[in-house]
């Protein structure tokens, strides 16, 4: 059972590893996309 937690632990700090960097990586292309978003209502 100890091993079966914590085989358990280790796959959920892989997930969160992964979704946390692609929540860094998507960070900047939101940010551009609100730019853009934000520019072509000020020229509408």
């Amino acid at each position: 059972m100890f091993l079966l937690r914590k085989i358990k632990q280790f796959i959920d700090w892989i997930i969160g590893g992964v979704l946390e960097v692609i929540g860094i990586a998507l960070i900047p292309f939101v940010l551009v996309y609100e730019f853009f978003k934000w520019i072509f209502k000020k020229n509408n």
